[in-house]
């Protein structure tokens, strides 16, 4: 199933880890949920929105595979990876293509809905914090279950 959210110059693949468009890495085993919870975010409140910026985070890994020789777009390459993607830079341009792709996500519904909770709370600043968190630690924990070295 593809996201709602296009990023030009990108590929897609299925999560189950096979490829629909050629040769990219697949990924290991990808976790929908998080084996542990950081002890800063163990209140229930807390818990609840990093485990809600753990499923948001979830599965960008697989949606935005890029391809050795892709193009890299200017819009998500903020460190000057440059111009094509090669064996020395596809680890760094798949992340900037996940936090991408996760950015753009918070555009439409249902993020909406997360946004005015949290927004309302009286402890929106720490729900953002545990929730930006389990973004982060989501799509990091997806691709540390890619292998690069196979496309070499």
């Amino acid at each position: 199933m593809r996201s709602s959210f296009p990023i030009v110059g990108v590929r897609w693949a299925d999560c189950s880890g096979g490829s629909r468009l050629g040769s990219k890495p697949k990924p290991i085993k990808s976790m929908k949920t998080p084996t542990t919870i950081p002890a800063a975010y163990q209140a229930d409140d807390l818990e609840r929105a990093y485990r809600m910026g753990w499923n948001h985070g979830h599965g960008f890994a697989c949606h935005n595979l890029p391809s050795i020789g892709d193009r890299i777009d200017r819009c998500v390459d903020w460190i000057g990876l440059g111009k094509t993607v090669t064996q020395d830079n596809i680890a760094e341009y798949h992340e900037a293509l996940c936090f991408a792709a996760e950015s753009n996500s918070r555009e439409y519904s249902p993020f909406e809905f997360i946004a005015h909770e949290f927004n309302e709370s009286d402890d929106s600043e720490s729900l953002w914090e545990a929730f930006e968190s389990g973004v982060g630690d989501s799509i990091r924990e997806d691709l540390k279950g890619y292998s690069y070295a196979e496309l070499a």
